[in-house]
């Protein structure tokens, strides 16, 4: 996990000046209870950024994207659960992949179709 220490979106949360490590978030929706631990949530002028942390070994770029494609509704649920409990917006959503030999980052291209699929599923 040091090679993370280095990544953009480490840096922009300590230049940020608030942000927050292993954050447990809860809330009900539609009677389903989605839950987590974000590894890295920071605050910026457009809202919240959420950081996860993978280390999966990905050693092509479709295999990155496959990640990202697998991921990107565990990030938009994190946003849909901070956003009904803290009625704050998530600007981002990014996603560090970390090995040995460095770390590899992503974001979700875009978060607010992906926290209304979520939505949608909970709600059937």
């Amino acid at each position: 996990m040091r090679a993370a220490l280095g990544s953009s979106s480490v840096r922009a949360a300590v230049e940020s000046g608030r942000y927050w490590r292993e954050v447990y978030v809860a809330v009900p929706i539609e009677g389903v209870m989605i839950e987590g631990f974000i590894d890295l949530l920071y605050e910026t002028p457009e809202g919240l950024v959420v950081v996860d942390y993978k280390t999966d070994r990905l050693p092509s770029e479709a295999e990155l994207n496959a990640a990202l494609e697998r991921y990107r509704l565990q990030g938009a649920a994190y946003a849909l659960a901070l956003n009904e409990a803290l009625r704050r917006a998530v600007a981002r959503c990014r996603f560090v992949f970390v090995s040995p030999a460095g770390c590899v980052e992503r974001e979700v291209a875009d978060l607010t179709a992906d926290v209304s699929e979520v939505r949608r599923a909970v709600s059937k």
